[in-house]
């Protein structure tokens, strides 16, 4: 970010609340969420204030920039399917990349390098992210 870019202070939310969601429950928020380019969070926080304040969703700040929406469905194919081919390439390499010429086990190790690198991305934009 610019030194000189204004920015909003960041306030403390200290309080939690848990809530009780089924799939389908879960599934729609989420889609709405996606559809403002909020987070889970920051759109349930945003439509809850909205409605206590009487202005329904036609209040909420629609944040295309913040947040783009993700295709969670595809995105977690991908991730299991890197998952399967970090899997193929750890096990050719614990085989001693048997047949593989010294170029070859270089690029078989960039390669898991970069599937490594890949994942946490991944989870990341599908919410799931470490601290």
């Amino acid at each position: 970010m610019l030194p000189d870019h204004p920015r909003a202070p960041k306030r403390k939310r200290a309080s939690i609340k848990p809530m009780r969601l089924d799939d389908d429950e879960l599934a729609a928020i989420e889609a709405a969420a996606d559809r403002y380019g909020l987070t889970f969070s920051s759109f349930v926080r945003a439509a809850s204030l909205s409605a206590a304040q009487g202005k329904g969703l036609a209040g909420l700040p629609i944040r295309s920039v913040r947040r783009k929406p993700v295709d969670r469905e595809m995105l977690a194919r991908v991730l299991g399917q890197l998952g399967k081919i970090g899997n193929n390439l750890n096990q050719l390499a614990k085989n001693g990349y048997s047949g593989l010429d010294p170029a070859e086990r270089a690029q078989v190790a960039e390669v898991l390098g970069e599937i490594r690198a890949l994942a946490p991305q991944i989870m990341d934009a599908l919410g799931k992210g470490g601290p």
